[in-house]
């Protein structure tokens, strides 16, 4: 049994890879037994000891047809069934291809926003390697983000000011930074987010320069 569904699988895999020599190749099949037997037929007819009965060749031929007919029937109800589940299928893919869509767009508008603000936005994995960082961030650290990206960079801190930690989990603390621009005080905001669902949640960091007023 084994043995006989490998062949199965083969075939089928044949028919996908070579769907030209598949339809020549059954439609040799189906001519040559249509033709083979119209000539038994009709040889074996004309011969003296056939006993053709022409009556009951009526008979025969009425029932084969019924059969066809019914074949084509269940065919053309098994085609219709088979059109209506792809008629379903587009409209599901429809709707997920909206819905990625959707989902892209919102994505580049967070993205974007991120881009435009001011503060300094850093996402890190569980292991500390910077999987996002905005412009101001890139622009501080005096890097491209190309550089920043899955390295495990950081500043330098020359002091470190009061931690608190909210309700939430989210880390609050202020530090002195060396950076290429000078030393500057940054207020941080550090929390787990988990940008999808199927993927661990990241440290995400928002700083914000506080020199001027500290």
């Amino acid at each position: 049994m084994g043995r006989t569904f490998r062949i199965k699988v083969r075939m089928r895999r044949f028919r996908r890879q070579h769907p030209r020599i598949a339809f020549a190749i059954r439609s040799f099949m189906i001519f040559s037994a249509t033709f083979g037997g119209a000539y038994g037929f009709v040889t074996g007819s004309r011969s003296e000891n056939s006993g053709y009965d022409p009556h009951a060749f009526a008979i025969g031929a009425s029932f084969l047809f019924a059969l066809a007919c019914l074949g084509l029937a269940t065919l053309s109800m098994r085609l219709r069934f088979v059109h209506k589940r792809l008629r379903k299928l587009a409209a599901h893919n429809e709707a997920l291809i909206d819905r990625n869509w959707e989902l892209k767009e919102a994505e580049e508008r967070a993205r974007s926003l991120f881009e435009q603000q001011g503060d300094l936005i850093v996402l890190r994995d569980t292991s500390g390697r910077i999987t996002f960082a905005n412009e101001a961030y890139c622009a501080l650290a005096g890097q491209v983000r190309s550089a920043l990206v899955g390295t495990r960079f950081d500043f330098d801190v020359l002091e470190q000011g009061d931690s608190a930690r909210e309700s939430n989990g989210t880390r609050i603390h202020d530090q002195k930074i060396a950076t290429p621009l000078g030393a500057r005080w940054i207020a941080w905001r550090e929390g787990y987010v988990r940008l999808d669902a199927g993927q661990p949640a990241e440290l995400q960091s928002v700083g914000r320069d506080v020199t001027d007023r500290t």
